[in-house]
């Protein structure tokens, strides 16, 4: 994790994915709290409704138990799945793990155990101070699971103004490759680096694509075709799984070095 909040790889390269504030994880989870409180009540009702006579233990004990399934579950099965609950999903925001891979459903239980403890029974404060003291906005579930929040809503007008087209001699390799292997996290880094490949320093950009090429062919059950630049890699994933033909050359043009001081890899405005 860099100064300014965004993922690194073991090799110190900026994957350029911007972690989640406190101030809109609170909100994705004010939203969550209030479907949770929603579909508890809609419960409540409906066991009311459907047996007006069951006594109070029977109708404690449905409670619960949904109050369980709600508060436990629910989390759980949307974060394994889609990557977030919908309070994450429609603030933009994606749980992923400390390297930017889809978490698994252990440390989505990790998560939601631990949140017991620091969100619930101490009102948020416990997840608040935890989490504003870092400059990666991790809570102790997230220290505990090894995850962390990042938000994937900046640059995503990015894909469609590519127009990216699958490298001539990469059209047989991409019939190969299973591009929904890929998570919204690793599409937003991919969508990120083919949106700057053209502005970064040759060597930059070089290295970059190799770490992302690295990360990624794995994830499509497949192999790195053998001669091809890292660079034709990731334009032939990414044009593959947005429909790109097969007529255009992929390689950008080489810039200079940028006479501004830093890694290259600053997030885009």
């Amino acid at each position: 994790m860099s100064a300014d909040g965004r993922l690194v790889t073991p090799e110190a390269v900026g994957l350029d994915l911007q972690t989640a504030t406190v101030a809109t994880r609170g909100l994705a989870r004010l939203l969550d709290i209030l479907l949770q409180l929603i579909a508890v009540l809609l419960v409540t009702v409906a066991v009311g409704v459907v047996d007006g006579g069951a006594s109070a233990t029977v109708v404690t004990t449905i409670v619960l138990l949904a109050v369980f399934i709600i508060r436990i579950v629910y989390p759980v099965a949307f974060e394994t799945r889609l990557g977030g609950t919908l309070g994450h999903l429609a603030m933009g925001l994606r749980v992923v793990t400390a390297d930017g891979a889809p978490i698994r459903a252990r440390q989505a239980l990790t998560r939601s155990a631990v949140g017991l403890f620091e969100i619930e029974a101490t009102f948020g404060l416990v997840a608040l101070l935890v989490a504003g003291s870092r400059t990666d906005g991790r809570r102790l579930g997230d220290l505990a699971a090894g995850t962390l929040v990042v938000s994937v809503r900046v640059g995503t007008g990015q894909a469609e103004a590519l127009h990216l087209q699958v490298p001539p001699a990469l059209a047989a390799w991409v019939t190969t490759i299973d591009a929904a292997g890929l998570a919204q996290p690793e599409r937003a880094a991919l969508r990120r680096y083919l949106g700057r490949a053209a502005t970064l320093p040759a060597a930059t950009r070089d290295e970059l694509a190799g770490t992302l090429a690295d990360k990624l062919v794995p994830r499509l059950a497949a192999e790195r075709p053998p001669g091809a630049s890292a660079h034709d890699v990731l334009v032939a994933i990414a044009a593959s799984a947005t429909g790109g033909s097969s007529r255009a050359p992929a390689s950008p043009p080489v810039v200079p070095p940028a006479p501004p001081p830093g890694d290259g890899f600053r997030p885009l405005s």
